[in-house]
């Protein structure tokens, strides 16, 4: 029978994907890994997925540092930022997928009001193309420190 299943999606930094790290600068790197494992027949059958990683902002809160786009010059809010990566190859049983940018500034260029600290959250899904097979997982917290320069050099 066949089947799919996320083991795990977190943050990383881009020189190790397979290792979680929970808290980010603006500057520093930052990636995005989702571990899925598929059937073997899945594999045999050489079939495509769909995949989509989001980066929440569980805010939410149009007071309070809501995220927005423009598009054709007009705002609109916005709770996720999304990145897909359609009509990909099942090679394996077991296989990690890495979305990694030079910084996480890089990874919100044009998000307005994502430069404002706190928790935050990313979730993946996976779906077999042509099939009813599909993945969700549960959210991986992380938090976004801003920080001052003097803030980092100060002593106590």
């Amino acid at each position: 029978m066949s089947s799919i299943s996320i083991a795990g999606v977190w943050t990383m930094n881009p020189s190790d994907g397979w290792i979680p790290v929970s808290s980010f600068e603006r500057t520093d790197p930052f990636g995005i890994t989702m571990e899925i494992r598929y059937s073997d027949d899945l594999v045999r059958d050489e079939v495509f997925v769909d995949m989509l990683v989001q980066v929440v902002n569980p805010r939410d809160d149009i007071d309070d540092a809501q995220w927005w786009r423009y598009e054709s010059g007009n705002p609109y809010f916005i709770s996720t930022r999304d990145h897909t990566w359609t009509n990909v190859p099942v090679v394996g049983t077991d296989v990690g997928y890495f979305w990694s940018w030079k910084s996480y500034d890089d990874a919100f260029t044009n998000v307005g009001a994502s430069a404002g600290g706190g928790v935050f959250a990313v979730r993946g899904q996976v779906t077999v193309r042509g099939t009813d097979l599909f993945d969700m997982t549960q959210p991986f917290a992380f938090n976004y420190t801003l920080r001052s320069p003097w803030l980092s050099s100060r002593t106590s």
